[in-house]
């Protein structure tokens, strides 16, 4: 048998430096750059990209709330290519649960149907007919028709995204909106992917209830 000669790389691991939770200009938290409008959907997508770069920022995820704003995505993802930045859709999801509300972000693929995933999102409410969200930065709580365990595994079966936890520490996370037994059943029940930064406290008390396993 020949072999072909093979050239081997000694180039090593690649680190990139990759943001999972942004907000477009349509989040009313987004504070655009002086002199901007939150109009200038084509000006602010630039300025966006600018400051992604100039951070070091290869990879990201746009996640506005209980859906994707497709025209801002679509715009803005298109020129990421030609700057060599990879954006993927996201969505940061809020649900009616607990003592004020519990936040899960979503993250998808490339080519995910846009369209088909806001449909989807929205018909996971008990009332699908009122929006979820507007592009005036307008948002109401998801009011789950089924389990949020149900619906997560739903949403990953038919769009395959990644489920991150984000800000558990804060009121609307997992560790605070939560009780630490509902806390730890609902990390069993949806294997997040991520968690964003915990503090050792808040940990502890999940780990106490003795419901997730000790290499969890």
């Amino acid at each position: 048998m020949e072999f072909k000669h093979l050239q081997i790389s000694n180039v090593g691991a690649t680190w990139r430096r990759i943001d999972f939770h942004l907000h477009s200009p349509h989040v009313y938290a987004f504070s655009p750059p002086n002199g901007a409008k939150r109009q200038d959907v084509r000006d602010l997508s630039d300025i966006y990209l600018e400051q992604l770069a100039a951070q070091g920022i290869s990879v990201a995820a746009i996640t506005d709330y209980n859906g994707v704003n497709v025209d801002w995505f679509e715009v803005i993802a298109a020129k990421a290519i030609n700057r060599g930045i990879t954006l993927l859709p996201g969505v940061e999801m809020i649900f009616k649960e607990g003592k004020t509300s519990l936040h899960l972000l979503a993250i998808f693929s490339g080519d995910c149907d846009l369209k088909c995933l806001n449909t989807f999102i929205q018909s996971l409410d008990k009332e699908p007919m009122i929006p979820l969200f507007d592009h005036q930065g307008f948002y109401r709580g998801i009011d789950l028709k089924i389990g949020l365990a149900d619906a997560l595994k739903d949403l990953r079966r038919n769009f395959d995204c990644l489920i991150i936890i984000p800000h558990p520490h804060q009121a609307n996370g997992l560790c605070k909106s939560q009780t630490a037994e509902v806390a730890a059943k609902l990390l069993r029940e949806m294997g997040p992917d991520a968690i964003e930064y915990c503090p050792e406290e808040e940990k502890k008390k999940i780990q106490s209830m003795d419901v997730l396993s000790a290499a969890f």
